[in-house]
């Protein structure tokens, strides 16, 4: 989807439509009538009482549409990042929920309510707002918040600081928008019965990313389980389909084939399959360490690449390694993408 799709920003980076003016007008208010003297009174308008505008009910439609669950805080920073405080937010969430589009089922460790889009109704109307199919928007993320949400507020924060960059004096800015996201993406492996679910897709074509997986890892899952992500990585990115390149059509059927990820997200330059970025959090710096060794050994058949080697009198063998078939893994602290953003030193 592209930036078009959604409409130019309106307020903030995050910012997903452009509202028409006179409707947001008539939705928020009333016309005016007497009050006390040297005063005037406005009503609310009665379908969104806590007066709403359309733009930033619809911002925050497309961004639960892409996150699934978030707190009034998290879409403020994302949305109205300069706002002092995140009370448009809440009373924007408050018409939402009054219209059936999002609910709250819980809240976080740190008693922050979380939202979500509440039903088929809520889905179509984040739909509309992103320019994507029903069939697109996956679930509702419904009872995420019961039990805190953790893992969805990390994955949160990681496209926060992507998309903000970081918050240190003279840090890098933020890249893209929440539209540049997806979350609950699902990529079916050969035989169909084993599926590869990034935590978070991104796509920044414009600044030479064409497609990034992301796993956002709370240090909760043993370090096998995380390594084991990488080889299914791997087998996700060996697949092969028939690439429908009128060009190709005498070929051999064997040269009609293209990797699935290069005609699903084209403009990649490189050779190699497209990187994963791990994006750590919840470790000290000695339980991080450690872990970080215990994943990069567990999972360095996928990203070693292969060693050819030349021996001579003369040496003990020269040699090159080819990652054409090795994945390329990024690998990151939530604090230092938070501190720094993604173009600083992460």
């Amino acid at each position: 989807m592209s930036r078009d799709q959604c409409g130019a920003a309106s307020g903030g980076p995050g910012s997903l439509a452009q509202p028409d003016d006179n409707d947001d007008q008539a939705d928020a208010v009333e016309p005016a009538e007497p009050s006390r003297l040297g005063r005037t009174a406005y009503r609310r308008g009665s379908a969104n009482p806590n007066g709403s505008t359309n733009a930033l009910r619809g911002d925050i439609l497309g961004a639960l549409g892409v996150l699934k669950v978030a707190t009034a805080d998290q879409l403020q920073r994302l949305l109205r990042p300069g706002a002092a405080s995140n009370k448009a937010i809440r009373q924007a969430l408050g018409d939402l929920a009054l219209h059936g589009l999002v609910a709250s089922d819980g809240n976080t460790k740190d008693r922050h309510k979380t939202w979500r889009l509440e039903g088929t109704a809520g889905l179509e109307a984040a739909g509309q707002v992103l320019g994507l199919p029903r069939s697109d928007m996956g679930g509702t993320a419904r009872g995420a918040g019961r039990s805190g949400a953790q893992h969805a507020m990390a994955v949160n924060e990681t496209v926060l600081a992507f998309v903000l960059g970081g918050t240190a004096s003279g840090a890098a800015g933020g890249a893209g928008t929440v539209t540049d996201w997806a979350t609950e993406v699902e990529f079916p492996l050969p035989g169909g019965r084993r599926k590869v679910r990034p935590d978070a897709v991104w796509r920044a074509a414009e600044i030479g990313v064409p497609v990034l997986m992301v796993e956002v890892d709370r240090s909760t899952m043993a370090p096998e389980r995380v390594a084991a992500k990488f080889t299914a990585y791997r087998e996700l990115f060996r697949t092969k389909v028939r690439d429908n390149d009128p060009a190709l059509a005498d070929e051999e059927p064997a040269d009609r084939t293209v990797h699935w990820w290069r005609r699903a997200y084209p403009g990649h330059t490189r050779v190699g399959y497209p990187p994963v970025a791990l994006v750590v959090t919840d470790a000290g710096p000695v339980a991080l360490a450690n872990r970080q060794e215990a994943v990069a050994e567990l999972s360095a058949e996928c990203w070693i690449g292969q060693r050819y080697t030349v021996r001579r009198d003369d040496n003990d063998g020269d040699g090159w390694r080819v990652y054409d078939d090795a994945v390329p893994v990024v690998a990151t602290t939530l604090e230092l993408l938070a501190e720094h953003g993604p173009l600083g030193p992460v």
